[in-house]
């Protein structure tokens, strides 16, 4: 990839003051410059359409030149996923232009192979609030180690979720992302080091404040920024 990816989804609209997003999903009105902009489609959420429903669905209207980003694609829901794994294949046909694909947790051999014939952008979701260094390992390496052997890995990233005001319940708990400024850095510091080539880093909003969201900003700039 030509520049660091630093990808940055939110439905706020009011952070106008972001200086190192590369790209924004889904469309908004923020006024930053260098910002490109992708159009959001439907992934798994979209899942009961036939294959050819599901590419037009990606196809028209494309309202920005750059293209789209899907969200998302799951694994454990095995047929899903295969239909929309065939359903990119279709879309790769059509010459769209850059396809970015949300993936959810865990890359698999089948899934990555895809990919790498027919998607622009991989963006692992980590969905994860550890600060331990081994609970971490657990979570980004193989998905890393995955990518790496299926040729996927130079245009694959993972997406950090911020979600520090959301209520910590015992169920909540098995997809929570980052609660703090401090887990938040200790988590791109441990995907830097450990994953010194990747193309850049991802995060996502998810009942994010908007301090925290600022700080996720900053710290991409200065930890992943060339």
């Amino acid at each position: 990839m030509k520049y660091p990816v630093i990808l940055f989804w939110t439905d706020k609209e009011n952070l106008n003051k972001l200086k190192n997003i590369t790209c924004l999903c889904p469309n908004s009105t923020y006024t930053t410059r260098d910002i490109q902009m992708m159009d959001w489609r439907g992934g798994d959420c979209y899942a009961n359409k036939s294959i050819d429903d599901l590419v037009h669905h990606w196809y028209y209207p494309v309202t920005h030149e750059i293209g789209i980003n899907i969200d998302e694609l799951l694994n454990f829901k095995f047929n899903n996923m295969r239909k929309l794994l065939k359903a990119l294949i279709e879309l790769k046909k059509k010459n769209l232009g850059f396809v970015g694909v949300w993936h959810s947790i865990y890359l698999w051999f089948k899934s990555a192979k895809v990919y790498n014939e027919s998607v622009d952008l991989v963006m692992i979701e980590m969905y994860s609030s550890a600060k331990s260094s081994i609970w971490l390992w657990l979570r980004l390496m193989p998905s890393y180690f995955v990518a790496k052997m299926t040729g996927v890995w130079d245009k694959t990233i993972f997406a950090l979720k911020i979600d520090d005001t959301v209520k910590r319940t015992f169920k909540y708990k098995w997809i929570a992302g980052v609660p703090d400024e401090k887990t938040l850095e200790k988590q791109m510091r441990f995907i830097k080091k450990h994953c010194p080539d990747m193309a850049g880093i991802g995060f996502y909003e998810s009942g994010g404040s908007e301090k925290l969201l600022r700080k996720a900003d900053e710290l991409a700039g200065r930890i992943f920024g060339r």
